[in-house]
């Protein structure tokens, strides 16, 4: 659905999915992992094109999510995240480099 709106726009376009487990932490590891893995293989399936995992930071669990995501992920370089080189060795295909606090202030300047 996402993925052809661009299509029938006229333009190029490309939706980008975050899931949101990695970065609000609910319940254990796995459960993150595989709500991560589903969540993003549904929004792959729906026609998006860049799916964003921020918060996941764990070489391990980076490794785990480019395995079982259909598609190219992105994360957030945050501490603890491997340097980008590494990011792109685990099979990481984009890397996000703002903060928080950085989002905040460029929504205010704005507005």
């Amino acid at each position: 659905a996402g993925g052809a709106a661009g299509g029938a726009s006229g333009g190029p376009s490309v939706v980008h999915a975050r899931t949101d487990p990695y970065r609000l932490k609910p319940g254990r590891e796995a459960e993150r992992l595989k709500a991560s893995i589903g969540r993003a293989n549904r929004y792959r399936g729906a026609g998006a094109r860049c799916l964003f995992v921020p918060g996941a930071v764990d070489r391990a669990t980076l490794k785990t999510l480019v395995a079982g995501i259909a598609g190219p992920i992105n994360v957030l370089a945050m501490p603890g995240c491997p340097p980008l080189a590494e990011l792109e060795a685990l099979g990481v295909r984009d890397a996000s480099l703002h903060t928080l606090g950085e989002r905040i202030k460029g929504v205010h300047e704005q507005a």
